[in-house]
């Protein structure tokens, strides 16, 4: 009986961290203006530039209200090829889609302020795919894959510079070095930074991880150097973002950011973050490209059948729902000691 409790509560926290990512992520996405997001970040980074990086793109929302333009962005993405981009299943899964009716992603971000409103380098979704095993409670198969509508030619991001995704599992031994990329914030208490981040990290073996976090075999952790009292890395989620290695001169994705400590950079965890490990998905990726795969959405309609179900039901009182439910797992986990959680 005290198993069943226990393992009721584990599921509870995890959906209750879930729960406080999702609401804080699209209350960011609805109102930009207003709320501070939770949002993907490097710890100690370094700028570069996209040169180093020119696959890397930015997920947005471009809205017009009134005449007047609002971009928010809120994850990382990686071009695997000419239309589809490569990032987290947890960015774009969700109850009511229509909030990504204007998703794009955008290329060649030196800075964010100016250039994520460059139309030049902005492209529209069409699909969105993520994997039909996705589980909000442990962020496994964390993979989604958005299909835009137009090519992104070779003046924006060369064939040649597409990003490559493992061949293998060779990464998986003591002392691997990778490189994390992303625009978020740089620290817990920082605003998100204007440019890309690199930063340096460390692989760390499956039973180090397990003592902080339930992983699969399809997930990578990491662990950072530990300065400015935090350990390096990503945190909170630089989601969709990618984990790169090098191998005989040729950079490989190794995983996708996933999720991590609930305190970012946490000296007294372990684990820096999670990442859903690429190379396990490489059949569900080729399925998604050579059309095998059905959509989960499709962008270009969402608009129409959003105003239909305005037109039709009024306005959703969804959001008073899930406050609701989030103040009742609250209350069942409000005296539950915690030293790690999901973001």
């Amino acid at each position: 009986m005290n198993k069943k409790i226990f393992n009721m509560e584990r599921k509870l926290s995890h959906l209750l961290s879930l729960s406080i990512f999702s609401l804080c992520g699209f209350s960011s996405l609805l109102h930009a203006q207003e709320t501070t997001p939770i949002s993907p970040y490097i710890i100690n980074g370094n700028t570069v530039l996209t040169t180093s990086f020119p696959y890397m793109g930015v997920l947005i929302t471009d809205n017009v209200t009134d005449n007047k333009r609002t971009v928010t962005r809120f994850c990382g993405g990686t071009l695997l090829n000419e239309q589809y981009v490569l990032t987290a299943a947890h960015c774009l899964y969700s109850d009511n889609p229509s909030k990504f009716k204007n998703l794009a992603v955008v290329f060649n971000v030196n800075n964010v302020d100016d250039d994520i409103f460059n139309q030049e380098n902005t492209y529209a979704a069409k699909e969105v795919y993520y994997h039909d095993d996705y589980t909000t409670t442990t962020f496994q198969n964390d993979i989604a894959i958005i299909k835009l509508i137009s090519t992104v030619p070779e003046s924006v991001v060369s064939s040649a510079d597409y990003v490559k995704t493992a061949v293998n599992e060779n990464y998986r031994m003591d002392g691997q070095l990778f490189t994390a990329i992303g625009y978020g914030k740089t620290g817990p208490q920082a605003d998100s930074a204007n440019s890309l981040q690199e930063v340096q990290i460390e692989y760390l073996q499956p039973d180090q991880c397990e003592q902080n976090f339930d992983i699969s075999d399809k997930q990578i952790c990491v662990i950072g150097e530990e300065k400015n009292s935090l350990h390096s890395g990503v945190c909170g989620g630089d989601s969709g973002g990618p984990l790169l290695y090098e191998e005989k001169g040729q950079q490989y994705q190794a995983g996708i950011v996933s999720y991590g400590p609930k305190e970012c950079g946490d000296l007294n965890v372990a684990v820096q973050s999670v990442y859903t490990e690429v190379y396990d998905y490489a059949d569900w990726v080729a399925n998604v490209l050579n059309g095998s795969e059905i959509p989960k959405f499709d962008v270009t309609k969402l608009e129409e059948d959003d105003n239909e179900a305005n037109s039709s039901e009024g306005s959703s009182g969804g959001g008073t729902i899930n406050l609701a439910w989030l103040a009742v797992l609250l209350s069942l986990l409000v005296f539950r000691k915690k030293t790690s959680t999901k973001f």
